[in-house]
């Protein structure tokens, strides 16, 4: 199971915003394909919270975590 939805839902709950907020539906599609995921606050959650965000986050599915 893909956990690229999980990763998203977690950044919300942690900071209360979508990682890849856009204007519109063409512009989060960009964002979600070509942008490299960060944290905004760096040190503003624990490593080991960082180190699953930024593995949920992967653009690389094949290097991506996996549930399951």
């Amino acid at each position: 199971m893909d956990v690229w939805a999980l990763g998203v839902i977690a950044n919300e709950l942690l900071f209360g915003e979508n990682p890849f907020i856009g204007k519109n539906k063409a512009e989060i599609q960009n964002l979600v394909l070509f942008k490299p995921y960060f944290i905004k606050v760096p040190g503003s959650i624990g490593p080991e919270m960082t180190d699953f965000l930024v593995k949920c986050l992967q653009k690389d599915k094949k290097l991506r975590i996996r549930a399951g």
